[in-house]
């Protein structure tokens, strides 16, 4: 429900939401200062929420304007909590705490909830508000929290290297989650967050070099133009904002650190330090998730990998080999709505993904079951169902072809008698698999300035994707994956009621596969699946776990529904919202235009695409 425009207005005005680069030059702050002056706001607006809602007939519009005050505060607070202290980002913005993400388990009892996610049912519901202490408590437990951090700031060193990552990563936030409304409150507005977050980045403005400051101010300014739309104006257009303000304002920040001499940023996730932005080119590395001795310079092991890809000495009877699941001509898939098993399995195998990109999943296999790419390639050798051998019949297969033991040998500089082993062959596999790694799209030439590369069809689908779809509240930008940025280090699952293959989309029976709940035991994991990344998606059908659909069209219609339980079906632990979207026909068409074009280059056209073939070197063999 949203606030009334007047009382949004009036607060503004009040806490002086004003953001104007350029005019006043940013003077010199001591960070640990600053930090302590946006947590004390913070608490003081906590303090606010919890004296109205302990008034004995509480005002809704006076406990709303008291939560949006506090929550105005927190995000201008939120780069430096977030990069200083990620525990009290999480309790006091975890999306979890109500259902509408499932990363975390329920809270276990007597356990207090917290944070604005806490605080928002009863505030925001559609029940008559009255004096309600346990909403009080809420408010006084997380203000705590907020002092607890504010406490510790004396004890920590926060300089330069500091404000530099906290505005490397709130500016990634901010052009991924941020536009998207990851975490938007229930009064709708993804703008106001987005204001407030320009106003927190903007104090820390001053720790730039003093020749980047203009620029970087300059793409604040542009941000806040883009978020005053007239009324009825569909939210913010995240290609302008991508464009204009996200890549500019890293740009800045990025050249300030090497003219201040700051360390490069560590690669801790996939996203490179040496991107300014994660829509740069070349910002993903594809050894990021890769095993530990999968660490070295890989060209060599990736030509290798090429002739194990389709060599049917991996399987057990000699009969299939990867491609024969995978096939190139496909998009690597096999165009069926359920892999094929071997013969003589009595196993039901799952819809056979795309290998593009797949080095950047962050989680394999649809139940996110194993984290490296390396584990995945042994768990399909291995599969009774799938390639139903074992990896020391490999080596020993292989190790009777002195072709092949020669090749191994000069790949990893090992003596030929040691060359073909487990580690070797996983290896080899991978580093094959790294080089399909294809981010180049009529998407990604968009937001590096070609403004021909989407039509204004797939633009508005982009900004539906983004806006009023609530697609990339699941699928991140700019991998639209399940990759959880700004870290990109981990990969979500969610359960959307997936209908069972046999009852077509629009099915009334829920597909009986357990999915992450087999794995984990999670009973609110049952039925939760890898979220699907889509870059390619326009070729890889049919789509989910099961192959239950046929058609981009139907799988949007699916969403808008609002899932498996929107359709009817019994979904209690359904992660996506069950409302409908409301999708017009036109709308849906260009969401689909949308996802078509992230389609790569190289199977839309002549153009090639850029393949990244990783380089790392950071760990020996």
């Amino acid at each position: 429900m949203r606030l009334a425009q007047h009382h949004v207005v009036g607060l503004l005005a009040a806490v002086g939401l004003v953001l104007l680069p350029g005019c006043t030059p940013p003077r010199r702050h001591d960070l640990s200062d600053h930090f302590t002056q946006r947590l004390l706001a913070l608490e003081v607006a906590l303090d606010r929420v919890a004296a109205a809602a302990s008034a004995p007939s509480p005002d809704r519009d006076s406990l709303r304007l008291a939560y949006a005050s506090a929550r105005r505060a927190f995000k201008l607070a939120e780069p430096l909590i977030e990069e200083v202290f990620p525990p009290l980002g999480f309790l006091l913005n975890n999306r979890s705490v109500d259902g509408d993400h499932d990363e975390a388990p329920p809270p276990p009892e007597g356990w207090t909830t917290t944070g604005f996610p806490a605080l928002e049912p009863p505030i925001f519901g559609g029940d008559a508000v009255t004096g309600d202490s346990s909403l009080a408590a809420v408010a006084r437990h997380t203000r705590g929290l907020v002092a607890w951090g504010r406490q510790r700031i004396p004890a920590i060193r926060l300089d330069d290297s500091v404000a530099h990552a906290a505005l490397r990563h709130g500016i990634a936030r901010l052009g991924t989650l941020g536009i998207a409304g990851y975490d938007a409150a229930p009064v709708g507005d993804v703008s106001q967050d987005v204001r407030a977050v320009l106003e927190g980045l903007d104090g820390l403005a001053v720790h730039l070099h003093d020749g980047q400051q203009p620029a970087f101010r300059r793409a604040l300014g542009v941000g806040l133009a883009l978020t005053s739309s007239p009324s009825g104006d569909p939210g913010i257009d995240p290609l302008a904002f991508i464009v204009s303000v996200i890549r500019p304002a890293a740009a800045a920040v990025d050249a300030s650190r090497r003219a201040k001499a700051l360390p490069q940023p560590a690669d801790r996730g996939i996203w490179r330090g040496r991107a300014a932005s994660p829509y740069d080119a070349g910002a993903f590395d594809s050894a990021g998730f890769a095993a530990g001795y999968a660490l070295t310079d890989e060209r060599r092991a990736a030509a290798v990998g090429a002739r194990l890809f389709v060599d049917p000495r991996l399987s057990a009877d000699g009969r299939r080999h990867c491609a024969t699941c995978h096939d190139p001509a496909q998009f690597f898939t096999d165009g069926r709505a359920r892999g094929r098993p071997r013969p003589g399995t009595a196993v039901t195998l799952r819809n056979t993904p795309t290998l593009h990109n797949v080095a950047l999943h962050g989680a394999w296999f649809a139940d996110a079951r194993v984290t490296t790419l390396e584990d995945q390639i042994a768990e399909v050798l291995t599969s009774p169902a799938e390639m139903g051998t074992s990896l020391d019949a490999i080596v020993d297969r292989l190790r009777r072809d002195s072709t092949m033991t020669r090749a191994f040998a000069e790949a990893f500089a090992l003596p030929p008698a040691e060359a073909v082993s487990p580690v070797t062959v996983r290896h080899a596999l991978g580093a094959h698999l790294r080089t399909l790694t294809a981010l180049e799209t009529p998407v990604d030439a968009a937001w590096r300035g070609d403004t021909t590369a989407l039509r204004a069809e797939a633009r508005l689908g982009f900004r539906l994707f983004m806006g009023k779809a609530r697609c990339a509240t699941c699928h991140f930008a700019p991998l639209f994956s399940g990759v959880v940025p700004p870290l990109f280090r981990e990969a979500e699952v969610e359960v959307i009621g997936v209908p069972d293959a046999a009852s077509g989309p629009g099915g009334r029976r829920l597909s009986a596969d357990a999915g992450r709940e087999a794995v984990d035991g999670l009973p609110h994991h049952r039925g939760a699946f890898r979220t699907t990344p889509l870059r390619g998606v326009g070729v890889t059908a049919p789509y989910f776990h099961n192959g239950s659909f046929a058609s981009l069209d139907a799988v949007i219609e699916f969403y808008d529904a609002g899932g498996g339980a929107g359709r009817g079906l019994v979904v209690p632990n359904q992660t996506l919202p069950k409302d409908s979207l409301h999708l017009t026909r036109d709308e849906r068409h260009a969401l689909v235009e949308f996802l078509h074009a992230l389609t790569p280059f190289s199977h839309r056209s002549s153009r090639p695409a850029m393949r990244e073939t990783p380089t790392s070197t950071r760990r020996a063999l």
